[in-house]
């Protein structure tokens, strides 16, 4: 009861295709690209036109909007509403990708989707393509798709965004985009809100989630924790050099992808440059377009990734962890320096430059407010000690110095490698006298969860004094 060769999707390549990097910019090691189709000023429709009536005698249905026609064997309250999904999806792709090629025959672009709860349906059926892995969660060949029922709401429509991502991005027809980009972009513009407004569902693609209990199934910032506390923070070349082998065997290269791309599109410094990259890769050739975007800024976008990394939560504010870097000026012995640090962000410069051949006391004074709801809670600088953050108290002075090579501009700094830009870290509270490892600048904080900055008030005053080492 197969079908016919003619009712069959054609083959073409899976993901294993996609172009793998040297560099992890996109440099591609073969020009051949497999998954883009070959250039032209149109798009082309050659999907296959399936009998209907035929696939009904296998309990396969299909459901069609503007721009996704979807066959499934999937309970109509869960499957009748995806592909307005995609309609409602499509100008947010053509906000954050750019405009597709016209098609050929002037109609609206439209991809097929097979959305399966039971695999051996759709195989009589004649529409699972051989060469489709026998076990995945879903995966996108040119203009179709193929993905299985999941057991939570958010993430079946998650990973169809995904999918339909993919068919947007190859339709693009734009060569040698890297696989980390690739998948990064489908998770980001996947993660999304559904909510009802007057009346009406409307759909946010690339959200940030703020909670886990509106994205289940997403578990993106979990498994970035996990392969952290494994591994450690994941520099930009790791995430860049990512294959097709690591998306195939290891779910977490999914989430990794997921946060660089968050990272880039929702971070104040990169959010621009990255949309640049996204606009002027229609022209030229990837690496040269994030060279041009993040070339001059990638020794801080090292700094800034590994913050993020080393904290990723739900609700990650960006804006307020955003570092303003300024570097320092040496402080003599003897002479201070006082500098007011605002609770409400992330690391903030002291404008003092640290050397190991001395000591710094530093000593701060202030009362400020950590969170309004239920009531507001004061602190001071030595912290909370019934409520801790990173093994750290609630709202104690942190102190970090980062290094002056970590900014330093060199030909190793324009390089999207693997090593990562941190700041060391010294607990200060009301006093304390540290001890840096190497030259950099001093920066300060409160500590507090990047999720938790929007609530608080206030300033702390500290003073820096350099003595010398007794």
């Amino acid at each position: 009861m197969g079908g016919t060769a003619a009712e069959r999707p054609p083959v073409g390549s899976t993901a294993d295709d996609r172009a793998t990097t040297a560099d992890g910019l996109g440099t591609p090691v073969s020009p051949r690209i497999p998954n883009a189709p070959p250039a032209r000023v149109t798009l082309v429709d050659d999907r296959v036109q399936h009998d209907e009536r035929r696939l009904a005698r296998f309990g396969i249905r299909k459901i069609e909007s503007r721009h996704l026609r979807l066959y499934t064997d999937v309970a109509p309250e869960r499957a009748d509403g995806l592909p307005a999904l995609a309609d409602a999806a499509f100008p947010q792709l053509e906000t954050f990708f750019g405009p597709l090629p016209p098609t050929a025959d002037g109609k609206p672009f439209q991809v097929n989707g097979y959305l399966m709860a039971d695999r051996e349906r759709f195989e009589r059926a004649g529409l699972v393509p051989p060469v489709l892995p026998s076990r995945f969660h879903g995966q996108q060949v040119g203009r179709y798709f193929w993905m299985f029922e999941q057991t939570s709401d958010y993430y079946l429509r998650h990973l169809l965004l995904h999918e339909f991502t993919h068919c947007y991005t190859v339709a693009l027809q734009r060569a040698a985009e890297p696989l980390w980009y690739l998948e990064g972009v489908a998770e980001y513009m996947g993660t999304h809100l559904l909510r009802r407004r007057d009346g009406r569902l409307q759909l946010r693609c690339g959200v940030y989630p703020d909670a886990p209990d509106a994205f289940r199934g997403h578990g993106r910032i979990e498994l970035v924790r996990i392969d952290r506390e494994r591994n450690g923070i994941r520099g930009l070349g790791y995430v860049a050099g990512l294959s097709a082998q690591d998306f195939r065997r290891r779910t977490e290269a999914y989430a990794w992808a997921w946060a660089l791309c968050s990272f880039l599109s929702r971070h104040p410094h990169y959010r621009d440059r990255f949309r640049r990259v996204r606009r002027r890769a229609a022209t030229m050739p990837f690496p040269l377009a994030m060279q041009d975007a993040f070339g001059d800024v990638l020794p801080r976008l090292k700094v800034e990734w590994a913050e993020f990394a080393a904290n990723i939560c739900y609700g990650f504010d960006f804006d307020r962890a955003a570092i303003e870097f300024v570097d320092g000026t040496p402080l003599p012995v003897g002479e201070r320096r006082t500098v007011r640090i605002d609770v409400d962000r992330g690391w903030q410069s002291t404008g003092v430059r640290v050397s190991p051949t001395l000591r710094y006391r530093i000593v701060a004074d202030g009362r400020y407010v950590l969170a309004t709801e239920p009531v507001e809670w004061w602190c001071e600088p030595q912290g909370i000690s019934f409520d801790y953050v990173a093994g750290r108290p609630l709202g104690v002075l942190l102190a970090g110095v980062l290094p002056q090579e970590a900014l330093r501009s060199t030909p190793a700094a324009g390089e999207w490698d693997d090593r990562v830009a941190t700041f060391d870290v010294a607990v200060v509270g009301r006093e304390a006298v540290i001890a840096p490892h190497e030259r950099g600048t001093l920066y300060l904080r409160i500590n507090d969860g990047y999720d938790r900055l929007a609530d608080n008030r206030g300033q702390l005053a500290v003073q820096i004094e350099a003595v010398p080492v007794r």
